[in-house]
């Protein structure tokens, strides 16, 4: 995205059946596309949950992921007053070619105004607002992030952060979101169906700060290209298709269309927003749940390998690498208790080797010395001042032949 030529740019949401014409702050509108070519999402992503925002004169339906018993993290143009339309976005995140102020966030909804429903038919309201978090983003180009403290907790799966480690370009992905399924004019809470689309591959990974270097991607931005996400989607999560960990937050499109094949999906790189997530697990008084990590292997070398890839994205380092494994990075606060046993036990084993190294010579050096002074006093040593007699070696003791012991 570049701001020399002017792109058109959708936020993914849509309003439910029955929504009237809105304020300029809330105008939003509707499109009749979903996940596109994805599949019914399983039980496995019931912590994938749907967002209502109700306004004034209508409603706003979105996606959201529940990452703690009463915490959800969805896109903050889901749970703000937006201006929707055409607009462009730079390579900077900043906005551009914004016809009648599309693209800019307002204040936040009132938390009371936000409900979450669960997958399954018919759907019940689970829980309400109680407070939201957002990067405070002027608009929708950057930092389309926000987070929900619930007024109770909802008994689904919440789902796992990848909070160590960013992404990386070509690391497979899954998008999940409730948005329409192509047949569909127009969703409401109980005909929304949350979809599935995998395996998908990231295909740009946007540094944390431009004071990293100006890419083709914005700063804290994930790129997806082709047919995936669609209205309706916005808020859903990127999950990480090796462990359902989530990575980013779906937030723009880019294209004509939504089946348009060169079509491009932007999100929410969500692992670099440290604070701001700790200030929002705070406010829910619950601990993240960090993603899933292999234990490595017992018998290999934990400091081989190349170091993880940086938070600037590219292809360097392996996406499946734990950075505690590479000499000098630091270890992961929430490592299990297995895995932190094992660094240990690999830590002392190298230790005693090591210290082996350094005892055996001075040990050898110890007995040659001892020897010595046993003969100075047989006098087999020296004698007299400066002259040293040298001692005829006795004859070799007489062997008996060893017999070998057999049972009897």
């Amino acid at each position: 995205m570049t701001s020399a030529r002017p792109l058109a740019l959708w936020a993914m949401l849509v309003p439910a059946v029955g929504c009237a014409e809105q304020a300029p702050l809330e105008n939003r509108q509707t499109s009749s596309a979903a996940i596109i070519d994805g599949e019914v999402s399983g039980s496995d992503q019931d912590g994938v949950l749907l967002l209502r925002a109700r306004l004034d004169r209508g409603e706003v339906l979105c996606s959201a992921s529940l990452i703690g018993p009463n915490l959800i993290i969805t896109a903050r143009h889901c749970v703000s007053y937006y201006t929707d339309g055409l607009f462009s976005c730079s390579v900077q995140g900043e906005l551009t070619d914004s016809i009648g102020n599309a693209g800019e966030l307002g204040l936040h909804l009132p938390a009371a105004n936000l409900e979450v429903y669960g997958g399954k038919k018919p759907r019940k309201l689970l829980a309400r607002g109680q407070r939201v978090l957002s990067t405070l983003s002027p608009s929708v180009c950057t930092n389309d992030l926000a987070f929900v403290v619930l007024d109770q907790d909802v008994a689904f799966p919440v789902v796992p952060l990848r909070l160590d480690r960013p992404a990386q370009r070509d690391e497979v992905v899954t998008l999940v979101g409730y948005g329409l399924d192509g047949q569909q004019q127009a969703i409401d809470v109980q005909s929304a169906v949350r979809h599935q689309k995998t395996p998908l591959k990231l295909a740009g990974v946007g540094p944390d700060s431009v004071a990293d270097g100006v890419s083709d991607v914005p700063p804290r931005t994930l790129i997806l290209q082709g047919i995936s996400g669609c209205v309706g989607d916005s808020g859903g999560p990127l999950l990480a298709a090796s462990s359902g960990a989530l990575l980013g937050v779906y937030s723009l499109q880019r294209g004509e269309a939504c089946t348009d094949p060169n079509v491009v999906h932007q999100l929410v790189h969500v692992e670099p927003f440290h604070n701001l997530i700790n200030d929002a697990f705070a406010a829910a008084g619950v601990e993240p749940i960090a993603e899933p990590v292999n234990l490595p292997d017992a018998g290999g070398d934990s400091d081989a390998g190349r170091d993880a890839g940086s938070p600037n994205g590219g292809a360097a380092g392996d996406a499946s690498r734990d950075p505690a494994t590479v000499a000098g990075a630091p270890a992961s606060p929430r490592l299990s208790a297995t895995r932190a046993a094992l660094h240990l036990r690999v830590a002392l084993r190298r230790e005693r080797s090591r210290s082996r190294r350094v005892r055996r010579p001075l040990a050898l050096r110890h007995r040659r010395r001892a020897r010595l002074r046993r003969g100075q006093r047989d006098g087999q040593g020296r004698q007299g001042a400066g002259e040293l007699r040298l001692v005829e070696p006795a004859a070799p003791a007489e062997r008996r032949p060893v017999r070998p012991r057999r049972s009897r």
